[in-house]
């Protein structure tokens, strides 16, 4: 079970890998440092007192924003994709670090989208995988949909 909660969570860097390096062909791993800085500003904004839905969008926001700055190494630097990739998930991690002012943080005292199913009355691996499965499936679709068009 907790093999399939983790692949689920996971699932959205994966679709985020083949879309780079398979349909793109860029070998981009900006992904790495991204996924890791969202989760940082995410958990920082829940420890700021946002609500669990403004922290994910605040997450997504700075992974974004590490794509972006990768996306201008290579485009207005003229720098390989591969080395912007590498540079940018290198400095992801260390700003990631100075955004959570320490290597972890606990948020188990927290309400997180995570707990809002428990209240309904789920364990905590059932939620885990009706949230995950839930995003990658909705990620899945709507990937398949970009590439149709």
């Amino acid at each position: 079970m907790i093999g399939t909660q983790i692949g689920l969570l996971y699932g959205p860097l994966a679709l985020g890998i083949y879309l780079a390096i398979n349909v793109l062909s860029l070998p981009d791993l900006t992904l790495e440092g991204s996924f890791g800085l969202g989760g940082a500003a995410a958990a920082s904004s829940l420890l700021m007192g946002f609500d669990p839905v403004s922290s994910l969008l605040i997450g997504m926001c700075a992974g974004a924003l590490a794509g972006l700055i990768t996306a201008l190494l290579h485009v207005v630097l003229q720098m390989n994709v591969l080395l912007a990739g590498i540079l940018m998930t290198t400095a992801a991690w260390s700003v990631s670090i100075a955004v959570m002012g320490t290597g972890n943080v606990s948020l188990v005292r927290f309400e997180t989208l995570f707990t809002w199913l428990q209240a309904l009355g789920l364990g905590n691996q059932q939620a885990t995988i009706l949230m995950a499965g839930g995003v990658t499936l909705v990620l899945a679709l709507l990937l398949v949909w970009l590439l149709h068009t």
